[in-house]
C-alpha cells in the first residue's frame, strides 16, 4: 500500500481507531487490510465495505456476504441495493441506497464536501423477527472514507459514527 491512513472513529460506545495496514489480495479480490484495535482485522474491499474479519494470524472468523450493485462511484442519482448476511449481528437484509446530494459536513477531524447516501433496509434476524433500518452516511472523496453515519431500526438500536481524525502517512 502506498499511503496508509489512521482514522479514529467515534461510534456510540467510544473512540476505535482503525488504521489502513496494508494493500492486499484476498480471495482474489484487491483488499485493504485494517486493524481493528481489538487484535483482530477488518477485511475491506476497494469500496470500504467489510467483507471479513481476521484474527491475528489470518483465520477468518466472520465473513459478511453481499450481493448487489457496487456503491461506487458515487454521483447524485445514483441508487443501487445491496443483499446482507451478517453472522456477527445474526441478520439478513436488503437494502436500497440513494445518493440524494453532496453537502458540507462538518466532523471532529474538519469540514468534507461529501456524497449524501440514504439507506432503507428490511430484513429478518436468524430468529425469525423482522427488522426496518434507516439512515444516512455522508462519503468525503477528499477524506477517500465514509466520514459521519447515523441509522436506527424499528427494534430501538440506534447508531452513529462520526471521523475524528484522519492522517495521511507518507509513501
Amino acid at each position: 500500500i502506498r499511503r496508509q491512513r489512521q482514522m479514529c472513529i467515534r461510534d456510540s460506545t467510544g473512540t476505535t481507531r482503525r488504521t489502513v495496514v496494508r494493500r492486499d489480495v484476498f480471495e482474489g479480490q484487491d483488499v485493504y487490510i485494517i486493524s481493528r484495535g481489538d487484535g483482530t482485522f477488518s477485511v475491506v474491499n476497494l469500496d470500504l465495505s467489510t467483507i471479513a474479519i481476521v484474527d491475528g494470524i489470518g483465520a477468518v472468523r466472520v465473513r459478511f456476504n453481499r450481493s448487489g450493485d457496487p456503491s461506487f462511484p458515487l454521483f447524485v442519482g445514483r441508487v443501487y441495493t445491496q443483499e446482507f448476511d451478517n453472522p456477527v449481528g445474526r441478520y439478513r437484509g436488503t437494502y436500497t441506497f440513494r445518493v440524494t446530494g453532496v453537502e458540507d459536513v462538518q466532523t471532529r477531524a474538519g469540514n468534507f464536501k461529501a456524497f449524501r447516501v440514504t439507506e432503507e433496509g428490511k430484513g429478518t434476524f436468524y430468529s425469525g423477527q423482522p427488522f426496518t433500518e434507516s439512515g444516512v452516511r455522508y462519503y468525503a472523496p477528499a477524506a477517500k472514507t465514509w466520514v459521519k453515519s447515523s441509522f436506527s431500526v424499528d427494534t430501538g438500536y440506534r447508531f452513529k459514527e462520526e471521523l475524528v481524525g484522519l492522517q495521511v502517512l507518507p509513501d
